[in-house]
């Protein structure tokens, strides 16, 4: 085991690791790394296969399951063996360098259709497929950059308080209305065509479609764990830790618990209160680490 130095252990999150971290990476984020690499490299490679003669949908096809084996494959042992990679991207905005290098390549593969022997219908899918799936999973990448970081600096941290909580019911219900409204709209004008309105009009669809998937998650539930660093929050492969100097307000409503954070660009955390289990208990210790903390009113409004 690679140790981060003791005495960063309680700095701020984008200036310092702590804890420890593993010799090899792990394979899941090893082999995330592979299949980013070969949706970046995969339309290269088929573009120089046609232009070396290659042809034929049968022999394309062989081709592309070649490229694809190979560079997932190659890329993902190529990656175990940087330990500590993860944590060290994870510990900074470095961790978004991933999606910019993707929407670069997607551009040189569109400026490569029209300015050299690059063919066009080939670059137009290839500008979607590195957009698309290599953004998808260099976004992976820095969520789970990001986790592994977080599961290095709390290895040895105590859980003070845990709850699991999402947004109140009808906040979901219109959040999910607006999502298929969204999806509806992109289909209708990207996929069929029905709008009028040229290229302007099937970009709009596309990000109105592509949106409403987005907008799904919103408000759904996440674990929150308090600990003496800061409030832990986990979903899926996803794990954020807030410092507690970075939370500046806890309210209380009806309906929801809301946590303010320092930062216009950090929205509030909103825990319906049909969701905890014990509400005083997680008012408590937030009431340990947060300076300002509305006791006022509890779950019956008094």
């Amino acid at each position: 085991m690679g140790p981060f130095s003791r005495s960063e252990r309680g700095a701020d999150l984008g200036s310092a690791p702590g804890g420890a971290v593993a010799e090899r990476v792990d394979t899941t984020y090893a082999l995330a790394g592979g299949l980013y690499v070969t949706a970046l490299v995969t339309p290269a490679a088929l573009a120089l296969a046609v232009q070396s003669g290659i042809s034929g949908a049968a022999a394309l096809y062989v081709a592309f399951l070649v490229v694809v084996t190979v560079t997932t494959i190659g890329t993902a042992f190529a990656v175990r063996r940087l330990g500590g990679l993860p944590e060290r991207l994870g510990r900074s905005r470095r961790q978004w360098a991933f999606v910019v290098v993707a929407g670069v390549t997607a551009a040189g593969y569109l400026v490569a259709g029209e300015v050299s022997a690059f063919p066009t219908e080939m670059a137009v899918i290839a500008v979607f497929a590195v957009a698309y799936i290599g953004g998808l999973f260099g976004i992976l990448l820095a969520a789970m950059s990001r986790t592994r970081y977080i599961d290095a600096i709390l290895a040895d941290e105590p859980i003070e308080c845990e709850w699991e909580a999402g947004w109140p019911r009808l906040w979901r219900i219109g959040v999910v209305g607006t999502s298929l409204a969204m999806i509806a709209v992109g289909f209708l004008t990207a996929f069929l065509d029905l709008v009028p309105g040229g290229i302007a009009v099937t970009v709009f669809g596309w990000i109105a479609y592509v949106s409403g998937f987005v907008l799904l998650n919103l408000g759904e539930s996440w674990t929150y764990r308090a600990r003496p660093s800061g409030l832990e929050r986990t979903r899926s492969v996803i794990r954020r830790l807030d410092r507690w100097n970075r939370i500046t307000s806890v309210e209380q409503t009806e309906t929801t618990l809301t946590i303010r954070r320092r930062g216009w660009w950090r929205p509030p955390i909103h825990c319906a209160w049909t969701d905890l289990e014990d509400p005083e208990a997680i008012r408590e210790h937030l009431d340990r680490y947060v300076a300002d903390v509305d006791g006022a009113r509890g779950v019956d409004g008094q």
